[in-house]
This record gives structure tokens, sequence and C-alpha cells, in this order.
């Protein structure tokens, strides 16, 4: 019985090992979407912030005594109470969430030297036309040396983001 329990668990290992190998995750492609949704991420919590507000304000008037022409009278009310509650508790969540990951990335691009920093937001964060042509002209680098600049600053961004080696 031990055998067979130690040859089940050595090939669930395995398959572990083997699944693993399959869906591994390409770090810098993660870096890469994270900073690219950045600066949609940080109007994203302003609007969001600003939606919250007005879900608070229709329940204040659903709330009050003379709100029955506008949100209706009886289950009705209760209905539109609970909807606009889920829908600002959702967005609160999803607030919430975008807060975290745009303090994480502000955290690891802390991390980099501000030559680093500057180039993945000239590159990925602002994604501008002919983003490594800016790069060259900000550091007076032909374009290979800003290819090899976004590249190390990615993998330095990388390995704070996700505590990855710094190393290639």
């Amino acid at each position: 019985m031990e055998n067979h329990l130690s040859g089940q668990l050595l090939l669930e290992l395995y398959r572990d090992v083997e699944v693993s190998k399959m869906i591994e995750i390409d770090w810098k492609a993660e870096a890469v979407k994270e900073l690219r949704n950045y600066k949609f991420n940080v109007q994203g919590v302003k609007n969001l912030r600003e939606r919250i507000e007005i879900l608070d304000a229709q329940l204040e008037g659903i709330r009050s005594p003379g709100s029955t022409e506008e949100a209706g009278s009886g289950r009705e009310r209760d209905e539109t109470y609970c909807d606009v509650i889920t829908k600002r508790d959702n967005m609160r969540r999803r607030l919430d969430i975008i807060e975290r990951e745009i303090q994480l990335i502000d955290k690891a691009l802390s991390a980099l030297s501000q030559p680093e920093r500057d180039a993945l937001v000239i590159r990925y964060i602002n994604s501008e036309y002919n983003s490594i042509g800016h790069i060259c002209s900000k550091f007076h680098v032909e374009r290979t040396k800003a290819y090899s600049i976004c590249a190390g600053a990615l993998q330095h961004f990388s390995a704070a983001l996700f505590g990855l080696s710094a190393e290639k």
C-alpha cells in the first residue's frame, strides 16, 4: 500500500511539474502590460471615486421619504436600492484593487534609477510615438543602446514588481 501511495504521489508531482512548465508566465510581458495600463488605471481611480459619489447620492435619494416619484414605490424602490448598493460595492472593490495595483507599480518604479524610470515612462507608460528615438535624444545614445537601456530597466522593474532575479 505504501509503495502504491508513494508511486501515485510521484506521478502527481511529475504531472504538476509538467503542468507548471506548460503555463510558465512571461514576467516581462506582464510587466509591460502593467506599465501600459498604469496611466489608464490612474484615471480610472479618479473616475471610480466620482462614480461612487454619484451612487451614494442616488442612495440618499432612494432613502429619503419624498423620493417615491423617482425610484417608484415598494418593491421597485427596493430593487433599485439593492441594484445601486451592489453596483457601488462592486466599484469600491474595483477601486481598492486598482489603487493597490498602482501602489505596487509605484513601489517597483521607485526601486529603479531615474534614467531607468524615465526610459520606462517614455517607452511604456506614455507610449510615445518613436519612443526609442526620444530615449536616444534624452540620453544621447544610439538606438541599440536605447533598446538596451529599456531592456535593463524592464528587467529591474520586473524584479522589483514580481520578486524575480534582477539578472537576466
